[in-house]
């Protein structure tokens, strides 16, 4: 797939380095005590603000970002989210802030009645949801739809930080992932 070429602007300031590196990166700038960076990751655009902080604050919470964006995408084969889904039955230990965000997943689900439900991942990809929104083709309406089986097919092991998923299930965290990771990047310093 086609990368866009990282693009700065940036005011009264020095670059940092994981900005430099974010291939993601579309937009840098300051203004007035204020830093704030633009970039693609999870499926969006993330933008982070810094009011009075430093550049070093700002780079820590875009490497922050960007990591948990290679954790706990579905669309890289190396990712953890990848790796449990590819788990079929099997135990899958992971990262605590990714068993974190499962945790509170499977818990969405419940407080929701399953209006939420992360175990979507077979479904979108069954929908043609397997890369990023600009490559996906017009669904017809001769579409399959597989349903989703539930967060009774997610079995969380928090003393060994693991995840065991019903053979076929999928994760897609969504929403939860992108508001964990708003939630994370927030509270460094």
């Amino acid at each position: 797939p086609h990368r866009q070429k990282p693009h700065h602007q940036r005011q009264n300031s020095r670059s940092t380095p994981a900005l430099m590196e974010a291939e993601s990166m579309t937009q840098l700038a300051t203004t007035r005590g204020t830093l704030t960076s633009s970039f693609a990751a999870m499926g969006t655009t993330a933008t982070i603000t810094i009011v009075g902080g430093s550049a070093d604050m700002l780079d820590s919470a875009t490497r922050l970002i960007l990591d948990l964006h290679r954790r706990w995408t579905r669309f890289d084969p190396s990712s953890e989210i990848s790796q449990i889904n590819q788990s079929s039955g099997s135990l899958a230990v992971v990262e605590p802030d990714t068993f974190a965000v499962i945790s509170a997943a499977v818990a969405a689900a419940a407080r929701t009645k399953g209006a939420y439900d992360p175990t979507v991942g077979r479904s979108m990809r069954a929908l043609g949801y397997d890369r990023t929104l600009n490559d996906i083709p017009r669904l017809h309406g001769n579409t399959e739809l597989i349903g989703a089986p539930g967060t009774a097919a997610i079995e969380l092991l928090p003393e060994l930080s693991a995840v065991i998923l019903a053979p076929g299930t999928e994760i897609d965290l969504g929403g939860i992932g992108k508001g964990a990771a708003a939630d994370a990047a927030a509270g460094r310093r």
